[in-house]
């Protein structure tokens, strides 16, 4: 009788654990259905003679503000190719929720903006072929 209350309890974890995870896996698929992240190519800096700046505005909805999103790409490659790499990539290296005035001095990238700053990397890297190359960034930012 034991033995049967054992493998029914164990039956009834796995049915819940199983119907748990279709649950989360399908409230995930119908936000991001519902929620579409449109990022558009609002800006291009030339670093250097292999290096782009992309200035990407992420946006989710109309009832929230966008973010700006910063990018290091290969010059090479064609805006479309670059968006189409980003879709689902934490690649970037700056994030804020106003857009940030870009200078290039001595190869050095430098950046500033006002209000929230989410994520920032000092060191940008791209790729070029099998070789990754990277750009010191120097962040300004004050609040708003």
């Amino acid at each position: 009788m034991q033995n049967a209350r054992g493998i029914s309890f164990c039956k009834l974890a796995l049915f819940i654990t199983i119907f748990t995870c279709f649950l989360v896996l399908a409230v995930w698929f119908i936000g991001r259905a519902m929620f579409p992240v449109t990022q558009t190519i609002i800006g291009a800096l030339k670093i250097n003679d292999s290096a782009m700046l992309y200035v990407v505005e992420a946006d989710v909805n109309a009832t929230t503000r966008p973010s700006y999103r910063y990018y290091l790409a290969d010059k090479n490659i064609s805006e479309a190719d670059f968006l189409e790499s980003i879709q689902e990539s934490d690649d970037y290296f700056l994030l804020t929720s106003e857009k940030a005035h870009a200078e290039v001095k001595e190869g050095v990238l430098f950046l500033s903006t006002t209000g929230t700053v989410y994520k920032f990397t000092n060191t940008g890297s791209y790729p070029v072929r099998n070789n990754y190359f990277h750009v010191k960034v120097a962040l300004s930012a004050a609040p708003e």
